[in-house]
């Protein structure tokens, strides 16, 4: 959990959300803002939008921003470590 949350720099809003989605006991986000998808991820922001645009990473809108569910990004780090293994 340490080095994910170093990546972050401190007392931005997604070092708090990610934070406080790692932590035991906390409730976890439901959505998340692009940026705070991809420093889970540890990808940048404009490398999220490919996957989302192929809809390998599913997205919803609300309002006019997109939002990322914890469940498709489990999903999406679950498609790529099956393709990993397809692949070797």
């Amino acid at each position: 959990m340490a080095s994910k949350l170093a990546a972050l720099p401190p007392g931005t809003r997604a070092d708090r959300a990610l934070e406080a989605s790692l932590l035991p006991g906390t409730l976890r986000k439901h959505l998340y803002r692009v940026q705070e998808a991809a420093q889970a991820l540890g990808q940048s922001r404009s490398t999220i939008y490919e996957p989302m645009r192929s809809r390998r990473l599913q997205s919803v809108k609300v309002g006019r921003s997109r939002r990322i569910a914890a469940e498709a990004i489990t999903e999406f780090v679950e498609l790529l470590r099956r393709e990993a293994e397809d692949a070797a």
